[in-house]
């Protein structure tokens, strides 16, 4: 048999009937009148026929396709029913699912979908941005109330109390639903609380808590990627929105400047950001990484799109433990920490300012001034990356001194 090509199967259209294209040794795919078309095995077991699914089209290339098949043939070969193998499979991971699955099969009860559009919103971004992608992965069978206040305790750090309790009412109601279904016995947060406290968002990193979260992002659980655009952000001085935002295009290498632009700035203005030597270092990495792709830090699920900011949160939260802190931090205070050390070592407070992209309150000549502040900001990152590199290079108590 001719082996399929992905052109001939793109074209492939539906019929009156149903049909079968074939790939060899038993590879097939079906193409139903509507047009929707699906892979199977075909096979003898034991005197019997056997079909088995391997999976919708796009969905399942013909290299995924191809692999099913050759796993599936490996079974055959050892005298097991691949078919037989799948089922139990299903049934297992049915008595036992991962959070994932019981998210997606609770998003798409009838409870849920009396929800409003606002309201499913909110509880897809619980479970789907809140939560983090390890958290999804486990079964739920060994999940457990730790796992639960990771969450909720990345929110209350940030200072979002609200948000927090929004997110533990909405995990409650979907355990609820889990063991409704037996696949737990007690909900991991039945008994969990937000403690209704104000959070101070004005942390500011020791110095020598600087140098420990710098040499400690290597070991964080994360791709390459977000560690990037955490050094990034910390050496900027800029949000991690903004950097998550970057594109190329935006990048002037010979002046070496990156404008942010005014739709990606939170006060709606163009800014100029001077890079200095690590900086340009961490854009140096990261071309090579991503090639000539649009974004200076794209997605690592879909490389099209950009980084989410939230994935860099998550990573700073997931990962804080193993910086050994004594009290928590954001990626705000990323911001804030470098802003404190330029200012001690010499920066002037209001080129400070102009190097956070910070609108000059109550200076109406503010309005009328468009001089770009280039050189006063660099002199600021250049003092900061001074700061940082003195950091880095000393030992505790000499970054402790300041």
């Amino acid at each position: 048999t001719k082996r399929l090509e992905n052109k001939t199967v793109k074209a492939l259209k539906g019929r009156e009937k149903r049909y079968e294209v074939r790939d060899g040794n038993g590879l097939v795919l079906r193409v139903y009148p509507n047009g929707s078309k699906r892979w199977y095995y075909n096979y003898d077991f034991r005197g019997r026929r056997r079909n088995m699914l391997l999976g919708e089209y796009p969905g399942v290339s013909i290299s995924d396709a191809r692999e099913a098949h050759r796993d599936a043939r490996g079974l055959l070969s050892q005298k097991v029913d691949p078919l037989a193998r799948q089922q139990e499979l299903e049934r297992a991971e049915r008595l036992n699912p991962t959070v994932e699955l019981v998210i997606e099969e609770f998003l798409e009860s009838a409870q849920v979908k009396q929800l409003s559009k606002r309201s499913l919103a909110d509880y897809t971004r619980t479970y789907k941005t809140y939560m983090p992608d390890r958290v999804r992965r486990m079964q739920i069978k060994d999940l457990n109330s730790g796992h639960i206040t990771g969450v909720t305790d990345e929110l209350v750090g940030r200072g979002k109390i609200v948000a927090a309790q929004r997110a533990l009412a909405h995990l409650k109601t979907m355990f609820r639903y889990a063991v409704a279904k037996q696949y737990i016995v007690v909900s991991p947060c039945a008994e969990l609380k937000i403690k209704n406290r104000k959070v101070s968002e004005k942390r500011v990193l020791e110095p020598d808590e600087i140098k420990v979260l710098w040499s400690t992002l290597d070991a964080f659980e994360v791709d390459v990627v977000i560690k990037q655009a955490i050094r990034f952000q910390l050496l900027t001085m800029t949000r991690r929105g903004e950097v998550c935002r970057a594109e190329w295009k935006h990048v002037d290498w010979t002046n070496r400047i990156w404008t942010v632009p005014a739709a990606n700035s939170k006060n709606g203005k163009p800014h100029r950001v001077p890079l200095t030597g690590m900086a340009l270092e961490v854009l140096r990495q990261m071309r090579q990484i991503n090639g000539k792709r649009k974004w200076v830090f794209p997605s690592i699920k879909d490389a099209k799109k950009h980084l989410p900011p939230d994935s860099v949160t998550q990573a700073v939260g997931n990962n804080r433990q193993l910086c050994g802190f004594s009290s928590s931090f954001n990626t705000h205070d990323l911001r804030r920490t470098a802003a404190t050390e330029a200012t001690g070592a010499g920066a002037p407070r209001d080129w400070v300012k102009r190097a956070l992209n910070h609108t000059m309150a109550g200076d109406v000549t503010d309005r009328y001034d468009r001089y770009s502040y280039d050189k006063e900001k660099r002199q600021v990152l250049e003092i900061w990356e001074k700061r940082l590199r003195a950091i880095l290079s000393s030992k505790k108590k000499q970054a402790m001194s300041g």
